[in-house]
């Protein structure tokens, strides 16, 4: 689920759209941990179980992913090695020394909480 909602209502409205579609979405990899707030309250609003009815997972890992009930699945970045790897960038840019690794991959982590599970089929 894609979406460039920069507010709890905008990101509802693109939940709204992709639920109103057919067939209804058994589960959902939202872009952003919002849009997956935002699938939580509409799902909850058509009478849908997350983690029963509906899997979700978010990106990002932020709060609000350990705050919502059930607890939400979501990818983490690591934070701290990115830090590291811009501190490391920006001092040898500013030696002037040649940039060895100018792009790096990180590798995420997917947490997994209670909105993973085998859902029920689509209705």
């Amino acid at each position: 689920m894609r979406g460039t909602a920069r507010s709890l209502e905008q990101a509802r409205a693109v939940a709204s759209k992709l639920f109103d579609g057919s067939p209804r979405p058994t589960a959902i990899v939202a872009s952003h941990d919002l849009l997956a707030t935002a699938c939580y309250h509409e799902a909850e609003v058509r009478g849908l179980a997350i983690g029963t009815d509906l899997c979700g997972v978010g990106f990002d890992d932020s709060l609000a992913a350990t705050i919502l009930r059930p607890q939400l699945s979501s990818v983490s970045q690591p934070l701290e090695l990115v830090g590291k790897e811009i501190i490391r960038l920006v001092a040898a840019l500013l030696r002037g020394s040649p940039v060895l690794k100018p792009r790096v991959l990180l590798k995420p982590t997917l947490v997994v909480r209670e909105s993973s599970s085998k859902p029920r089929s689509a209705d």
